[in-house]
């Protein structure tokens, strides 16, 4: 009589075993796949920038050889870009000083990257310009900055990020607040600023024991609006704090960016400001940044003009 045979198969436990397995091996094949994909795109944007710029100082070139003068390009639509992984850009020109100088932004695959004349690096982030034009007092200069109502505005050494920083004094008493005029642009339309934009401007500020809470009022006819984004004011005391503040301005008039005291009268006190920037967006950028940091450049006189670079 003929045994019965028996079947045999795996055990639940094996099959668990097998599908983790298969899970893991999955995930590694997933996790390399995208790597290798993202590693792509970041190559193919790069690859971009670095042919877009060399259209644009070919072009600078091409505008001398022609007489028209070692101009950058005013646009860069007509140049015939790179538009791989659907690329998009984004210029920032200024040819009213020597050197001549430009960022360039490339959008594409979902990476933004930035680049500048005379450098061979890619950077991510997006080209921002920093309009302050004595942004750090570096330049042992407070130009730009003004005190209204009595109060006034010198270098200083006692508190600072780099060799200087700005000290405002204010009066024993005033019947207004008193304060720094940041930045005083005289017209909006034409001028530095663009009519109907949003703009944000930020700064550090120490405010030592014993003086009133300070905060950020953009004023004049070519403001429209003061924005509520950023921090606008602040009540801490011996340390440095950074505050930012939005606004969009009108179609023409002045734009006064202030800081102010929180009071209308106070004794004979003083606070720093320090690291300014006036940048477009009613975000401020994270990092403070101008023509001496890392991939930026002036416009201008050094520590005396505009800046621009990707926000970092």
């Amino acid at each position: 009589m003929w045994a019965k045979s028996r079947q045999s198969g795996f055990t639940i436990v094996e099959l668990l075993i097998v599908i983790v397995v298969i899970g893991i091996l999955a995930a590694i094949t997933i996790v390399a796949y995208n790597g290798i994909q993202d590693r792509a795109k970041a190559a193919a944007a790069q690859s971009n920038l670095t042919n877009a710029a060399k259209k644009v100082e070919a072009q600078k070139y091409l505008n001398a050889s022609s007489g028209v003068g070692e101009y950058y390009p005013t646009d860069v639509s007509g140049l015939g870009l790179p538009t791989g992984s659907g690329a998009t850009y984004q210029y920032i020109v200024n040819n009213d000083t020597n050197p001549t100088a430009y960022c360039l932004t490339t959008t594409s695959g979902g990476l933004v990257y930035s680049t500048i004349s005379g450098s061979s690096n890619n950077i991510e982030g997006r080209c921002i310009r920093n309009y302050a034009t004595n942004p750090n007092m570096e330049a042992n200069s407070v130009a730009g900055l003004t005190g209204p109502n009595g109060s006034t505005v010198v270098v200083d050494t006692a508190q600072k990020f780099g060799n200087y920083a700005a000290r405002v004094t204010m009066p024993a008493a005033s019947g207004s607040n008193v304060g720094v005029a940041v930045y005083n642009f005289a017209s909006i339309v034409p001028g530095t600023l663009a009519a109907n934009t949003t703009y944000s401007y930020s700064m550090y500020v120490y405010v030592p024991t014993g003086t009133v809470d300070v905060y950020l009022s953009p004023q004049g006819s070519g403001v429209a609006s003061q924005g509520s984004v950023g921090t606008q004011t602040t009540s801490t005391k011996n340390a440095w704090v950074r505050l930012s503040r939005s606004f969009t301005t009108g179609a023409s008039g002045n734009a006064v960016l202030y800081i102010l005291n929180s009071t209308t009268t106070t004794g004979t006190t003083s606070f720093w400001v320090d690291n300014i920037m006036i940048t477009p967006g009613a975000d401020a950028p994270a990092t403070y940044s101008d023509g001496s940091s890392s991939n930026w450049i002036w416009t201008g006189t050094s520590n005396l003009s505009p800046s621009m670079g990707p926000s970092l």
